[in-house]
């Protein structure tokens, strides 16, 4: 049996319970699923903040799509840390600590056994999941983040498609685009301004002076319906003020209220918030939002038919406030091709809510049996157990993982934490993928522990508190050392150091 190093096992504790807090604070609604977790924290939860990456890494391999970022934030944090995220920041190896320390007979794992973990991750993350990881019957698509601008006479229609710009190509924007990509309304693109300003690259032609119908800026103001500035008549002549919302420069000169000032009447009965809540909505209620979407086919089949519905989620509740109509799109996409939609209009929402695009399209049937997390005892214990305790169903937020429970998976759970009372980290040592992906590049990480041999007196001091059972003096700061410390706190010569750097 190993000997337990108090003071530094503590530590580990507290930093993994922090860690364990920081991963799942959606429970006060803070989530950020597109970022992965360092340590191995299921994002079935109903309370998980980030994504597991194993999950992730999976899920990508089973629709045959490289999961690139999670894999390079698995691999800067191994190169950064090594293994030390398992001994410090990871809540499930915290836990095979603290039932490690149940007073029972100690056994030690067979070493064979710790190379399981990579034959793990070969197969159900890798291998098995990129061939039969899924299956349909029909192609499916990924729809992109869409493209969003607000339909003003000044909007860069650069933001867009080339195949889109035949859109502005109507009667209410001149065909001809500016230095500056802007499109020119048409009843501005004649008449000159005598007494002001000329605003550079905003002429009908160009740049000012370019063109024979330039324009200026107070003839923008004046005739632009969604410009918020407030351009005052003693101005007129001189430089325009813009750009200060419902009272701008020229008001603050002239002492002059504009129309929509609330009264004071009002300011008495009704909060600032809700003032500017109720201006804002004034301002948006009869704007539009220009969408285009990009969809892509990942299947190996071809797509020729595929619906998208636009809808508005609250930014603060989440709830849906407004769903466009059906768009179904007939065209032929070929495997791996992609088509990019004309220009649509929605309300102008995003002032109080997220637009997303949704598609069945985008559903896809995995064959959860050939991926880990429908063995894995970290979904057992932080997503099956919750939804239950929660009374959610079903509470995976994406298609990552299955939160259904299930005997086998449950089954395994109780193996493994059972033998975790008498195998130290038995499951972070024999089957944790994560700890396999950081493993590999762990002996090219800059936080490591080194061993001066010149120093060493072979006391083996260090050997009897390894909580991974090392040959620490052959073994230290290789793929199966955790960069926990408590062989340095052992050593009597200070032969064993924590170096940062490469």
């Amino acid at each position: 049996m190993r000997k337990v190093l108090p003071f530094w096992s503590q530590v580990r504790n507290y930093t993994a319970v922090a860690s364990a807090f920081i991963y799942n604070l959606n429970i006060f609604g803070i989530s950020a699923k597109n970022i992965c977790t360092p340590g191995f924290n299921c994002h079935g939860c109903p309370w998980a903040t980030f994504s597991c990456p194993v999950g992730i890494i999976g899920y990508g391999f089973g629709v045959r799509s490289i999961p690139a970022f999670a894999l390079g934030s698995v691999l800067a944090v191994g190169i950064a840390l090594g293994r030390l995220i398992c001994g410090y920041a990871c809540p499930f190896g915290m836990l095979q600590e603290l039932l490690y320390r149940i007073k029972t007979p100690k056994l030690s794992m067979p070493r064979p056994l710790r190379y399981l973990k990579y034959l793990i991750l070969l197969l159900t993350v890798f291998l098995l999941t990129y061939v039969f990881g899924f299956w349909a019957d029909s192609a499916y698509i990924r729809v992109n983040k869409p493209v969003v601008a607000k339909d003003t006479p000044e909007l860069d229609q650069g933001i867009f498609a080339d195949k889109n710009r035949s859109y502005f190509a109507n009667d209410k924007y001149n065909t001809t685009v500016t230095a500056g990509g802007f499109p020119v309304p048409q009843e501005l693109a004649a008449g000159a301004d005598s007494g002001g300003l000329k605003p550079v690259g905003l002429s009908a032609g160009g740049l000012a002076g370019d063109s024979a119908d330039p324009f200026s800026l107070t003839e923008i103001a004046d005739n632009t319906p969604e410009d918020t500035a407030q351009v005052s008549a003693e101005t007129a002549g001189g430089l325009s003020p813009v750009g200060l919302g419902t009272v701008g420069i020229g008001d603050l000169l002239t002492g002059e209220s504009p129309a929509s000032e609330v009264d004071s009447t009002a300011v008495n009965s009704v909060s600032v918030f809700e003032q500017l809540e109720k201006k804002t909505e004034e301002q948006y209620k009869d704007s539009e939002l220009l969408v285009e979407v990009t969809v892509e086919n990942l299947s190996s089949l071809p797509l020729d038919e595929f619906v998208l519905t636009p809808v508005f989620f609250d930014k603060a509740t989440g709830e849906e406030i407004w769903r466009g109509d059906d768009r179904i799109y007939k065209y032929h996409v070929p495997a791996g091709g992609s088509f990019t939609t004309e220009i649509f209009t929605v309300p102008y929402l995003l002032h109080k809510a997220d637009i997303v695009i949704l598609s069945p399209q985008t559903t896809v049937d995995m064959n959860y049996s050939t991926l880990f997390c429908t063995y894995c005892p970290v979904a057992a214990i932080e997503a099956d157990i919750p939804s239950k305790l929660s009374g959610i169903s079903d509470v995976s937020q994406l298609v990552y993982a299955t939160t259904r429970m299930n005997i086998p998976r449950l089954l395994i759970t109780v193996v493994l934490l059972g033998l975790s009372i008498f195998i130290s980290r038995f499951f972070c040592r024999g089957f944790c993928p994560l700890g396999a992906m950081y493993g590999i590049v762990s002996r090219f990480a800059v936080v490591r522990i080194t061993l001066d041999k010149a120093k060493c007196i072979n006391c083996g001091k260090c050997d009897n508190v390894c909580p991974v059972e090392l040959d620490v003096r052959k073994e230290v700061g290789r793929s199966e050392c955790l960069s926990c410390g408590d062989c340095v706190h052992s050593c009597p010569t200070g032969a064993l150091k924590r170096k940062v750097g490469l």
